[in-house]
């Protein structure tokens, strides 16, 4: 059954101000987005005044979302190949957000200067044409280079560093399994020989109880002929 977190979602629309930036919980991965309006705007009629509320975001793929306003032609970059399926748009707050938690994400004012609110939606709005790439120019890209100017992607780094940990896992795994079975075989190589060894003392053995019954043999000829 999907949760709901309506409630939780309205305590961030009364609390988000203009260039505050969003996270929201898809599950397996973060949407993120630039508040562009946080007041009501009475202005724009036909809509409930919490519907005017809304955001700026770089979507690669549409991102399940409805009545999107694209600004300028936009392509994505999502495995190598040019598409038309996604852009810088502007979106009503709640049909970005929908079922899922958002929460205000501001966090790297803490080792970060962030520009003023006017100059972030400036920036926002003045990218025009851009691309989409999932790994190095994605929502969180975007979102963090409006409010600070750096584009950076904390979901990226996590998922290299889960992939860098996957992989040296396989790495050890397989030194592990490489140097057990070496160490098998040396096993397996010392105790042939060592049957080796003990089979051929039992044939030694067998040689010299056979040349010495030959040599009694003729003994015994030699001391009846006499």
């Amino acid at each position: 059954m999907m949760t709901s977190h309506h409630e939780n979602n309205k305590q961030v629309t009364r609390r988000m101000q203009l260039g505050d930036l969003l996270e929201i919980d898809r599950g397996y991965y973060s949407h993120w987005a630039v508040v562009y309006k946080p007041a009501e705007d009475p202005s724009e009629p036909g809509t409930s005044c919490t519907r005017h509320k809304r955001v700026i975001h770089l979507s690669g793929s549409g991102d399940g979302l409805k009545g999107q306003k694209g600004i300028g032609a936009s392509c994505c970059v999502s495995s190598g190949g040019m598409t038309d399926k996604g852009g810088v748009r502007i979106d009503y707050f709640w049909d970005i957000v929908g079922n899922d938690a958002v929460r205000i994400n501001n966090s790297k004012d803490h080792t970060k200067r962030p520009f003023d609110p006017s100059e972030i939606i400036r920036r926002a709005l003045s990218c025009g044409k851009i691309g989409y790439n999932l790994y190095q120019q994605n929502c969180e890209h975007f979102a963090t280079w409006c409010r600070y100017g750096d584009a950076e992607s904390s979901q990226v780094l996590n998922w290299a560093l889960a992939a860098f940990g996957v992989v040296a896992i396989v790495m050890l795994a397989a030194v592990i399994a490489y140097f057990s079975g070496r160490r098998e075989a040396q096993a397996q190589n010392k105790d042939k020989r060592r049957i080796a060894a003990a089979d051929n003392s039992v044939l030694k053995s067998k040689q010299e109880g056979s040349e010495l019954s030959k040599q009694a043999w003729s003994r015994t000829l030699h001391a009846s002929k006499i």
